[in-house]
């Protein structure tokens, strides 16, 4: 008698199985039957396995033949095959924007078709491509625009079955623009000024901007952080505002404006004529009272003068002008003029 089940290989503890069985009698006349057991308790010549039974267990089919007045048995026997667990749908999630103090989470979904539950393990690896972090979360750290971190999902059933899964997710960040600054009053002459920086800011990313200050005074840092910045300045001076931008993740580029104080022009505060008699042969003198905002120059102020005779008709005559504050009525005017 030879027993032989099918399939001899790829069986699992679902697979269908048939037993087989040949004998020889040497009675040609007798009719032979067969019957057949199953280690599962089937009778039948072909089962199908429930899924209960685990891999590397064996199941035996045992053959009977009969030929109404003597039987003989034999057995065969073949053991379940394993089936790899199988990763899938792999996905990394994060708490809020990719960046520093952002949780990431990574999640796999895990079947296996022997009915088993093995666990998953993860792990990460960082940016540096090398440093390797256990655990299905990771706080993200000293996180640089580009970085690449990887979740690697691992699987393995009681019967040293194995499958692996990977996914990565990338940092990226559009740093923040400065569209516009303006620095305000942006035309001052010499004294005490408040000056305001004026900024407009945006981010591709939609995250929020805040913008830092540093004034400069002639390219020297003041001590000054915000947006307004007060004090007594002189001619010459150069007041600049440098505004950086950051979206809570980097900062962008520093923009500039400034301001150069301006020369105040000097004034007339008043002009005398002596004497207050004047006859055709005297000399007038204008004696002109001068002053300056910029207090570096008052001391060397100069002034123009502009004569001018209105003669006994009326008419308005320039005689003479330039630097001289006198005028001789021996050339320029005569009585009643």
């Amino acid at each position: 008698l030879v027993v032989s089940i099918t399939p001899s290989s790829g069986v699992y503890n679902d697979s269908e199985l048939t037993c087989s069985a040949t004998a020889n009698d040497v009675d040609l006349s007798d009719t032979l039957e067969y019957s057949y057991e199953w280690s599962t308790g089937a009778t039948t010549e072909t089962i199908t396995l429930d899924g209960s039974l685990n891999p590397t267990e064996s199941v035996t089919c045992t053959a009977i033949v009969t030929d109404g007045t003597d039987s003989i048995s034999d057995s065969s026997s073949i053991t379940l095959e394993n089936r790899d667990p199988v990763l899938s749908n792999l996905v990394i999630e994060a708490d809020e924007g990719l960046w520093n103090g952002t949780t990431l989470t990574c999640s796999a979904d895990v079947t296996d078709a022997d009915d088993e539950t093995p666990e998953v393990v993860y792990s990460w690896t960082l940016a540096d491509g090398t440093t390797m972090v256990e655990g299905n979360t990771l706080t993200l750290e000293n996180v640089s625009d580009g970085d690449v971190f990887t979740c690697t999902a691992s699987v393995e059933d009681g019967y040293n079955g194995t499958d692996t899964l990977s996914d990565s997710i990338t940092t990226t960040n559009t740093p923040p623009v400065i569209d516009s600054i303006s620095v305000t009053p942006d035309s001052v002459n010499v004294g005490e000024h408040t000056f305001t920086c004026e900024v407009e800011t945006s981010d591709a990313d939609g995250d929020d901007v805040e913008v830092s200050y540093e004034w400069t005074v002639n390219g020297t840092p003041q001590q000054e952080d915000i947006n307004m910045f007060s004090g007594s300045f002189t001619l010459g001076m150069m007041i600049a505002c440098n505004a950086t931008p950051n979206d809570g993740k980097e900062d962008g580029n520093v923009a500039s404006d400034d301001v150069t104080i301006e020369n105040a022009k000097p004034i007339v505060d008043s002009v005398t004529l002596s004497p207050e008699m004047v006859y055709t042969n005297d000399t007038i003198t204008a004696t002109a009272v001068l002053s300056d905002s910029d207090t570096s120059q008052s001391g060397d102020l100069n002034a123009s003068y502009s004569w001018h005779v209105v003669d006994i008709d009326g008419n308005d005559i320039e005689v003479q002008s330039g630097t001289d504050n006198t005028l001789s009525g021996v050339s320029h005017f005569d009585r009643d003029e």
